[in-house]
């Protein structure tokens, strides 16, 4: 299913230092970072390899 409209406005103007600090691993054990980072991409962001984002490391 591809993002919203809604969805793709937000994770185009947001930046990853406003979000990333509050990743906790507890939180990263609730969300699916595969599929966030696909939501990302689906939207027409790029996600840098081996990006540190809390305590979740996107795939090299």
């Amino acid at each position: 299913m591809n993002p919203s409209a809604e969805c793709c406005e937000r994770a185009r103007v947001t930046h990853e230092e406003c979000f990333c600090p509050i990743i906790t691993p507890k939180l990263a054990a609730i969300l699916n970072p595969t599929r966030i980072i696909r939501l990302i991409q689906g939207c027409g962001r790029t996600v840098p390899r081996n990006f540190k984002c809390g305590s979740i490391t996107t795939p090299p």
